[in-house]
């Protein structure tokens, strides 16, 4: 090689190399120092592709945002439309999240074959940002692998293919979604409840609804405890739970519908209900598991919530009839009392009719159903006794106690006094005849009665 070019770089062709060497070198590093400072994770063209992206997005976002002021004056409208821009939202953020890392993991691998060994700190920025890009698209990868798998685990579910799931099992473990397999078995079971609703809507029957809950776990929880665990059961009945509330609308015309059409008479409509109900939950708690008993209780109260409104008006009606009843004779004896006995005793055998009627269709947790109706008669007879002075207990002004003997006065006193004792009384017995209805029932799920809590009202009547 002839190195006289070189000569004016040095007195030897040596010199001249270094000499461009150095030059190179200088070279390279301020190519890497400018792209530093600039701070570009991305190429040019890379921007250009995730701006057209962005865009596209943007578009969308708009579109949606415009379908909602479209419908914002409907109330249902409108909350379908929120709910489906949020759903809308979730997958083009998702969308926007995989192209970065995309980008940013092509862009930062090129750049990272550029750095000198010794660049240890930026080396080190470069290799979190392509940890984080991993992160994204190894989820992303997961994620399409499983979308199939998904679909076929719920046809294993529902053919009972014990080996198709065992053998999908091992993929999701491999892949450390085990919490991914066990949704399915949950979503499996909740679609499976909503679908058999919206088959036929509001002309189902409550027993058929109840009954496919049931059925739907039967033939789930076995799988479910062989595949996911002990807490199979419970996970496929939270999930029918969640089923039915996601209907309940549909639950709520078919309960109404019936209460309000089935009979005259609300008691019969809601016995009816009642002895569906009663006769279900006792047929799960002899077939079923705590956790699916569980379930189908909470279902039944809210099924009893529905028609509770209804029948405690009722049991009020009745009730408050039976108190007008009372009428004080035009001339009563000494003994007052005598002819108010019947009457509390009318009321006190009424209001036990009503708790055994309530019992019967309530089942254990019947309480809550009647005692506020109790409550409120028990302030209209306190408020006739007073407001009409049935027991003539109002203060008297001195010229009728002077034609008044001692004797009688006192004997009204007494009469006051008894009358006052046996309205106490009859509270008290109602109280103790639910706390026995209660001891009686083999039911764990309630903590304590619902008792009458007014009293006080004729303990300060027994006062005056």
């Amino acid at each position: 090689m002839d190195f006289r070019f070189f000569s004016s770089f040095g007195e030897s062709p040596s010199d001249a190399h270094a000499v461009v060497k150095d030059l190179l070198k200088h070279h390279k590093d301020h190519n890497r120092k400018c792209r530093s400072d600039l701070g570009l994770s991305i190429t040019v063209d890379k921007a250009y592709e995730l701006g057209n992206a962005i865009e596209h997005l943007d578009k969308k976002f708009h579109e949606h945002t415009q379908m909602l002021r479209q419908n914002e004056g409907s109330l249902i409208s409108g909350t379908n439309t929120v709910l489906e821009y949020d759903s809308a939202k979730n997958k083009t953020d998702k969308l926007v999240e995989i192209l970065k890392a995309k980008i940013v993991w092509a862009n930062t691998s090129e750049e990272i074959q550029l750095l000198e060994p010794t660049d240890r700190s930026l080396k080190y920025q470069k290799l979190v940002s392509l940890q984080k890009s991993f992160d994204v698209l190894h989820k992303q990868q997961k994620d399409e692998f499983l979308s199939w798998f998904s679909s076929a685990t719920v046809l294993a579910i529902d053919s009972n293919d014990a080996k198709q799931l065992e053998s999908l099992k091992e993929k999701y473990l491999m892949l450390n979604r085990s919490k991914a397999f066990e949704e399915t078995f949950g979503s499996f079971a909740r679609n499976k409840i909503k679908c058999f609703i919206d088959e036929k809507g509001n002309e189902h029957k409550v027993w058929d609804i109840l009954q496919e809950v049931f059925s739907v776990w039967k033939r789930c929880y076995r799988l479910a405890d062989s595949f996911i665990g002990p807490h199979g059961s419970k996970l496929i009945a939270s999930n029918l739970y969640e089923g039915v509330l996601a209907k309940w609308s549909v639950i709520l015309d078919i309960v109404t519908s019936l209460t309000t059409t089935s009979s005259n008479d609300p008691f019969v409509a809601a016995r009816e209900i009642g002895k569906i109900c009663n006769d279900f939950l006792e047929y799960v708690s002899s077939e079923g598991d705590e956790h699916i008993a569980e379930v189908s209780n909470k279902i039944c109260q809210k099924i009893f919530s529905v028609m509770g409104d209804g029948y405690r008006k009722h049991v009020t009606s009745l009730l408050l009839c039976t108190i007008n009843k009372i009428t004080a004779p035009e001339k009563s004896s000494r003994f007052r009392h005598n002819w108010v006995f019947p009457y509390l005793e009318e009321i006190h055998s009424c209001m036990r009719e009503m708790i055994n009627e309530a019992r019967s269709t309530f089942g254990p947790n019947f309480s809550p159903h009647i005692v506020p109706s109790f409550e409120e008669g028990i302030k209209e007879l306190n408020s006739l006794i007073r407001n009409q002075d049935i027991l003539n207990i109002k203060r008297e002004n001195a010229d009728v106690r002077t034609k008044r003997t001692v004797q009688e006065n006192t004997e009204d006193k007494i009469s006051a006094i008894c009358v006052t004792g046996a309205l106490v009384n009859i509270v008290h017995e109602v109280n103790r005849y639910i706390l026995e209805c209660y001891s009686e029932a083999k039911f764990q799920g309630i903590v304590e009665p619902c008792l009458i809590s007014n009293v006080n009202l004729l303990d300060r009547l027994n006062k005056k």
